[in-house]
């Protein structure tokens, strides 16, 4: 079953960090590389840390103007 827990924690952290970071900063999500391949074993891992990518880079999107990078760091499963 997907894990949406996973995703909406790093949405709102990332959304209520990024209102205390006025004069610029940096967040870090953590994600995996599951998410370059597909592998049934871990179907909803890779659903839930793709969900954080996605997150991630939109964030960036949106923040960079601000000077607030927003990155993310890929772990090995």
């Amino acid at each position: 079953m997907f894990d949406g827990i996973k995703c909406q924690s790093v949405f709102f952290v990332t959304q209520e960090s990024s209102s205390h970071l006025n004069d610029g900063g940096r967040i870090i999500n953590l994600s995996s590389f599951v998410t370059c391949s597909a592998s049934p074993n871990v179907f909803t891992y890779s659903i839930s840390k793709g969900a954080i990518d996605t997150f991630t880079f939109l964030f960036a999107t949106q923040l960079g103007p601000c000077n607030i990078r927003v990155n993310a760091v890929l772990i090995p499963k």
